[in-house]
């Protein structure tokens, strides 16, 4: 845990000598007193989620917020700001440029936010790799499908693959530099025939598929938990595959939500009779870093004064020690670890590195089937 400003004033003086202190009393100065506590009491905290309503991103805010109210110190007002756009992009520049020192507002970062920074988008004004990261939530991707696509259980891609001869088959999503870009990858490694319409929300693509104008879907563990795995109770969805999680070996296995359901890597192996590998792998390797390893962090601007960054610091552990977070945590976040500290800011530095030659071959993959043009290099 980081001390605060008073504990390391302490040692300071304590480390200074008493020589040196009785020098500075008889030369008249006085010692700069410690400051204060950080205290919320009585303040307004703008959490700003750069997406609508319903989405993983909003769903995860909602239900840390309560959380955050509890523990922080004076347990301020916290409201939740939903700013919608074209790859959460204009609520990530705007938190950007108008979050002060202060601590007053914190960010929901999104996939989409990382993706298009990693890829060079024009449209990004933030700097990824300064934010200062609170927490880093992975959250698991789940794809799912239409039953009348004649999909006979979990896994069964070929079906897809004969529909898609027929027709393509439709799913929505940001923009194709956005998070969607890891199901662009798995579409094209697998042979699917899909066709992707732009421009909606999670929640959005979610609703067109239970009204089914959407062939396919996919959701992160939040709105899969909550939303999507009703479908499939209902019989109104089919799961297919899952991306899977990452252990410490590197080894990518089931994710632990739906560890009865194969990951895209074994899809892919029983499809073709190899293991993905490859530019194409070390491409989709890294959407699936950002995406799901890194998929939710709550984040703070680069300028948050040092106190009141340690002040948020020491909330996210009695967060994640508070046995009502802990008896929740596994319906609304999954059953993943989440990451603090050093770890959480390691991943959100390095998660967007692409290797070279996996960023030409991606760059051509978008540019020649999307008209997308990226910049990782």
């Amino acid at each position: 845990m980081t001390a605060s400003f008073v504990d390391r004033q302490k040692v300071t003086l304590a480390g200074v000598g008493m020589a040196a202190f009785v020098l500075t009393a008889s030369a008249g100065l006085s010692v700069t007193p410690a400051s204060a506590e950080v205290n919320f009491s009585g303040k307004r905290i703008v959490w700003v989620v750069p997406s609508r309503e319903g989405g993983g991103t909003d769903t995860t805010a909602r239900f840390l917020m309560p959380f955050f109210k509890k523990h922080l110190p004076g347990s301020p007002t916290i409201v939740i700001q939903n700013i919608p756009g074209s790859g959460t992009l204009p609520g990530i520049n705007q938190y950007w440029h108008t979050a002060k020192d202060d601590g007053l507002m914190v960010l929901s970062m999104t996939t989409g936010g990382q993706t298009n920074a990693a890829f060079g988008h024009k449209a990004v004004k933030y700097k990824l790799g300064k934010f200062k990261v609170l927490m880093g939530i992975p959250q698991g991707t789940f794809v799912y499908g239409q039953p009348s696509l004649g999909i006979s259980g979990v896994g069964d891609v070929a079906a897809l693959i004969k529909a898609g001869a027929k027709k393509p088959l439709t799913f929505g999503g940001q923009s194709p530099t956005s998070a969607e870009v890891r199901m662009l990858l798995a579409w094209d490694a697998l042979g699917v025939n899909a066709k992707p319409v732009w421009g909606l929300s999670r929640g959005k693509s979610r609703k067109a598929f239970m009204r089914k104008e959407f062939d396919l879907m996919y959701d992160t563990a939040s709105g899969w938990i909550k939303s999507a795995r009703k479908l499939v109770n209902k019989k109104q969805a089919v799961p297919l595959f899952t991306f899977g999680v990452e252990k410490a070996d590197g080894s990518i296995v089931r994710d632990p939500v739906e560890p009865g359901v194969p990951t895209f890597l074994e899809v892919y192996e029983k499809l073709h009779g190899k293991k993905f590998s490859g530019l194409p792998y070390q491409a989709w390797y890294a959407t699936f870093s950002i995406a799901v390893m890194n998929s939710k962090a709550i984040v703070m601007h680069p300028n948050t004064k040092p106190d009141v960054f340690a002040a948020y610091e020491k909330t996210v552990q009695k967060v994640l020690n508070d046995p009502d977070f802990k008896k929740a945590k596994a319906k609304w976040l999954g059953i993943y670890d989440i990451s603090t500290g050093k770890q959480a800011q390691k991943i959100m530095t390095s998660g967007a590195d692409i290797d070279p030659k996996a960023c030409g071959w991606l760059t051509n993959f978008l540019k020649t089937k999307y008209d997308a043009s990226v910049n990782c290099m």
